[in-house]
């Protein structure tokens, strides 16, 4: 079972294709303005997806969000301490026990 985290703050999470998500992590810059990080675009191909955890400050799309329960996939939502918030479950499909 494969479990997508989300984590990076201030990241935001949009419905790229049928079957990927774009994930785009904002560059992040240091006091002195410094660049710390670099921008980053990664796609996740949902075919590998069985799970997503979201921790902290990550922004999902409303198209994502469909994507993922129209692909019956779970979302798990936690505090960035790990705490529990919630979970958003697609419906059970007709096949299931």
């Amino acid at each position: 079972m494969s479990t997508l985290y989300l984590m990076e703050a201030h990241s935001l999470v949009k419905r790229d294709t049928e079957d990927c998500l774009l994930i785009h992590i904002p560059e992040q810059r240091l006091v002195d303005g410094e660049q710390k990080t670099a921008l980053i675009k990664k796609r996740i191909p949902l075919i590998k997806v069985d799970e997503v955890v979201v921790m902290g400050d990550v922004t999902l799309t409303a198209a994502a969000l469909d994507l993922l329960l129209e692909r019956k996939i779970p979302v798990h939502f936690v505090r960035e301490h790990g705490s529990f918030q919630g979970s958003l479950i697609p419906e059970a499909s007709k096949n299931a026990l």
